[in-house]
């Protein structure tokens, strides 16, 4: 009877490290394949990056006087991130095309020409250069470089820089002409094609 039991705890360790082995590798595969999904996505330029915080660049010294809200836009711009997650901000590669809407925040070096509710970073570009470069631990690096952009536009990109690790989680980084440079993180999604009826 010893000897059964014995034979049946060794047997019960044996199948939950075989399950255990079995889930892991489950877990490795779906991380691979998930890394070689969002390769696919980006390389065929159809994916959507959704903004969840906007970082702009650090303002050296913003004198308020008086008390602000803890949540006002001045006290996020000092704080260094504002959360974007009550709106809809993205930018989107869809065959050939570039298409941006996203907020700005941080210091401009010259006066819009065009009214001033149109600060944001709001575009769409046919002539782009686009690069994808791999980096260590599966991060690409996606270079985009508009060229049909006016300078005299609000939109005055220069250049943008989006980081992608293997999760699908990213940082955009974007130049611009006239105005300080802002950092948006965020995620990658496919764009998925809509069903016909």
């Amino acid at each position: 009877m010893k000897k059964l039991s014995h034979i049946f705890y060794a047997l019960l360790i044996c199948l939950f490290c075989v399950g255990t082995g079995v889930a892991q590798t489950t877990k490795a595969e779906k991380k691979v394949q998930k890394a070689e999904e969002l390769k696919r996505i980006i390389n065929e330029k159809n994916f959507v990056f959704k903004a969840n915080s906007a970082m702009p660049t650090p303002i050296a010294s913003m004198q308020v006087s008086g008390s602000l809200p803890p949540n006002s836009i001045l006290n996020q711009l000092n704080s260094g991130m504002i959360s974007l997650t009550s709106a809809s901000y993205d930018v989107k590669f869809a065959n050939d095309s570039l298409t941006a809407f996203l907020p700005y925040y941080g210091q401009a070096y010259s006066a819009p020409y065009n009214s001033p509710t149109e600060s944001g970073i709001k575009f769409t570009s046919t002539k782009f250069d686009y690069t994808v470069t791999q980096k260590k631990k599966g991060i690409l690096e996606i270079l985009i470089i508009p060229h049909d952009l006016s300078s005299r536009a609000p939109s005055d990109v220069q250049r943008m820089m989006l980081t992608v690790s293997e999760g699908g989680w990213a940082n955009l980084q974007i130049t611009l002409l006239t105005r300080q440079r802002i950092s948006f993180s965020g995620t990658i999604e496919e764009i998925k094609p809509k069903p016909t009826s």
